[in-house]
Parts: C-alpha cells; structure tokens; sequence
C-alpha cells in the first residue's frame, strides 16, 4: 500500500535546535521530495540532502500553536512524470551553517504519482513539531498555493460585476458598447461585463 514519507529530525536539524536560544526563530526555508532509495542500514538521521530530489516546494503554511508547530507543503503534479515518491525533506536556515536538511523522511515503497498528463493530483502533506517551549517557526509562505474553489470564483465574479455596476449607476465609470448585440460592455478601466439588453 503506498504511503508517503514520515520525517524524522535529522542530526544536523538537531544540533540546529540544541544551540538555538529559547523563543528564537527557526526560519524553516523550503521542501524538497525524490524518489531516491536510501542504501541498506543508513540512518535516515544522517541525511544532508536527498537521495535523488525531483522537484523542489515552497513552504504552504506555519501554524505555531504552543509548543508546537504544524509546516505544510503542497504538490500539483502539473507538468511533472510519472515516479514513485520515497523521500521527503524540509530545510531550515542554520546561523552557522547555512541551509540545512532539518528533517528527512524516507518510505522504501513510496506512493505512486501519476504523471500530470495523465491524471492531475494535488497533495497536501506536512510534519507537526514539537517543542519543550513554545514554537517560533517562521517561513516565507509561498502565495502561488492559494487554489479558489468553484464557489470562490462565483463569488468573486458576481462581487466583481456587482461593484462595476454598481459604479455605473453612480456615474464613476462610463460605459461603451463591444460589440453591437449588445452582448458585452467595457468599461473605461477596462472591466468586462456580460449583458442583456432590453428594448
């Protein structure tokens, strides 16, 4: 049965956090996912990057609640092939030493990915950490993962008509006709909106 990777902190992510001052940040960076195997008896906590990374993520979301911390990530397989994911990394930033692999996962079997192409998917993952005090993890959150719902767009459509409207009738905006059907108006800051004309 396919199963994603479970992290674990890895040595350097540890040392990381033994010399880090209590309530000072750990600016978590980005995550990484491969398909490497891992060879035979290595400590996964030994890691300093991936086996075979293929495709690198932004943070999605930092949740600190108390002592602890949920990160997210978030894969779409667009434009991606097919291949089986083992490997999963989450990178911080080290004072010292630079980025750094801060948790590593590795499932010997993997999960299977679909090529983009042939069925689209979209997985949100993530590792919860926990702290002897409360968390302070900072990320830079990537805007690109923010997907609308069906019920989102039509919202956000009739609130944007509404308001062009809305405009119109106060006089704010002029409007000229496209098409002559009467099929849609322009407005001069260039909103579009479908219309229905009555005689």
């Amino acid at each position: 049965m396919s199963k994603l990777p479970e992290l674990t902190l890895t040595k350097a992510g540890a040392a990381m956090l033994a010399k880090t001052p209590i309530g000072s940040e750990i600016p978590v960076t980005k995550w990484r996912i491969g398909d490497g195997q891992l060879p035979g008896g290595e400590d996964p906590r030994d890691r300093t990057q991936l086996v075979n990374p293929v495709r690198e993520l932004p943070i999605a979301s930092v949740e600190n609640n108390g002592n602890q911390c949920l990160i997210k990530g978030q894969l779409v397989n667009t434009v991606m092939d097919e291949f089986t994911w083992r490997e999963t990394g989450l990178y911080a930033t080290d004072p010292d030493d630079g980025e750094i692999l801060y948790a590593y996962g590795y499932e010997a079997d993997g999960a299977e990915i679909p090529a983009g192409a042939t069925q689209l998917r979209e997985i949100e993952f993530g590792v919860e950490l926990v702290f002897d005090t409360a968390a302070n993890v900072t990320a830079v959150i990537s805007k690109t993962l923010i997907f609308a719902t069906l019920e989102d767009l039509e919202n956000w459509q009739s609130k944007v008509v509404d308001e062009a409207m809305s405009r119109i009738i106060r006089g704010d905006i002029t409007t000229a006709l496209h098409a002559d059907t009467g099929e849609q108006l322009t407005t001069d800051d260039g909103i579009q909106i479908d219309a229905v004309r009555i005689l």
